[in-house]
């Protein structure tokens, strides 16, 4: 570590070899936060989504004894409750508007296995297609919480893919051309307008088929950007061979894998505008959670987080990331915690208002990881101050300008 001292204090030192910047966007650092559950004696939780705004994320935990979805917002997580199903209590979670005040999902009910929506403290069953046994599972919602989907039984082969809206269900599979088989539902595009499922694109009523990428057997899109654009999965290519997928405007682009383990990579999450992809991969320590962008390729997420923000996740083993916000900044994933348990995880990745030694504040305390990290390469957190993603001496300028013009 490197130590400055002089009758000058550190300050002026420090502003004596740079020239005073203008540098207006400040943000807080990055930070980790393991998220817990409802239930201490029976500890378990998992994350199915993110909001788009970031500001909730929901999932499944336990709360008296009983699998419950939850919703945390504000640092606090809430039970969604059920449907009151007269032999046991159940809910799962399976999207979240992008404000996080609607949640979708399915629960037990006195019917059976419903769909279901919540908002305001207020979980309502949405029903289900006619024709067979009861049955309905909702899997996301659209950005203004106003439309869910997911699939239904009709009495046809197969689950029927829904959409839900002013209170009716209705049977997406009415749009497909005659003699196609019903196809798997994923999710919904922050507007509304596109539905994506297996190997298909639903785009106000009319149908697309895609096909998977040359040489695979087939493709599982699990998210979409917010126009629905573009979308992300993974293609299955053979036993031996799971590779994750970003596809836009027809074309396929393969993301890879990380080092080590099998060829097996799962793109389960994307940015408001498609840029950034989120997922798992194996290495030879197990699945790992990734970050994939066009610049950097898929990097695991484990490194960047303890490497580049500086954050400590020595009491958890993370496994997957599932899902990021729209602006890229947040990253929601899964992982085991020290005690053995399944525990969902929230990752916020906002950079950064100088405040590198994460006291709080930005002030000459934060000069000296700065300079251990430009040139000692120790882990420094949120140093590309300026945002210009490289850490230089452009750096200490926007320093510099923090602590004088806080």
């Amino acid at each position: 570590m490197i130590h400055f001292f002089n009758s000058a204090g550190p300050l002026s030192r420090f502003a004596a070899v740079v020239s005073l910047s203008t540098f207006a966007s400040w943000a807080r650092a990055g930070s980790f936060t393991p998220l817990g559950s409802l239930d201490q004696t029976n500890a378990f939780s998992n994350v199915i989504a993110i909001s788009r705004d970031g500001s909730a994320v929901v999932g499944n935990t336990v709360e008296n004894g009983h699998v419950t979805a939850y919703r945390r917002q504000a640092g606090t997580m809430i039970s969604l409750g059920n449907l009151k199903n007269k032999f046991t209590e159940y809910s799962e979670a399976g999207g979240v508007s992008r404000d996080g005040s609607v949640v979708s999902g399915m629960s037990l009910s006195p019917n059976g296995t419903e769909a279901f929506r919540w908002e305001a403290g207020i979980m309502t069953g949405l029903g289900d297609l006619p024709g067979d046994i009861f049955y309905s599972h909702g899997f996301e919602v659209s950005g203004d919480g106003s439309t869910v989907v997911g699939i239904s039984r009709t009495g046809d082969v197969g689950d029927h893919p829904f959409r839900w809206i002013d209170g009716v269900m209705h049977d997406l599979f009415d749009d497909f051309p005659k003699g196609a088989f019903p196809p798997f539902t994923n999710c919904i595009s922050d507007d509304g307008s596109t539905i994506v499922g297996f190997e298909f694109r639903w785009r106000l009523g009319v149908v697309e088929f895609i096909d998977p990428p040359t040489g695979a057997q087939f493709a599982m899109p699990l998210q979409i950007s917010d126009d629905g654009s573009v979308i992300v999965g993974h293609a299955t290519f053979n036993a031996a061979r799971t590779e994750a997928f970003r596809w836009e405007n027809g074309e396929y682009q393969l993301l890879g894998d990380l080092p080590g383990g099998a060829i097996d990579s799962r793109a389960m999450g994307v940015s408001g505008d498609g840029s950034i992809v989120v997922g798992a991969a194996s290495t030879a320590s197990g699945m790992r959670p990734f970050i994939w962008d066009a610049q950097h390729g898929m990097r695991n997420l484990v490194d960047v987080l303890s490497r580049d923000f500086a954050l400590n996740l020595t009491d958890m083993t993370l496994t997957e990331a599932v899902g990021i916000s729209g602006d890229g900044l947040k990253i929601a994933g899964n992982a085991v915690n020290e005690n053995g348990r399944p525990e969902a995880w929230l990752a916020d990745l906002s950079c950064a208002d100088g405040d590198l030694n994460h006291d709080g504040s930005c002030s000459t305390l934060d000069i000296e990881p700065l300079l251990d990290c430009l040139l000692l390469g120790m882990p420094c957190g949120c140093a590309d101050l300026n945002l210009d993603d490289h850490r230089d001496g452009q750096d200490i300028r926007a320093l510099v300008d923090c602590i004088v013009t806080p």
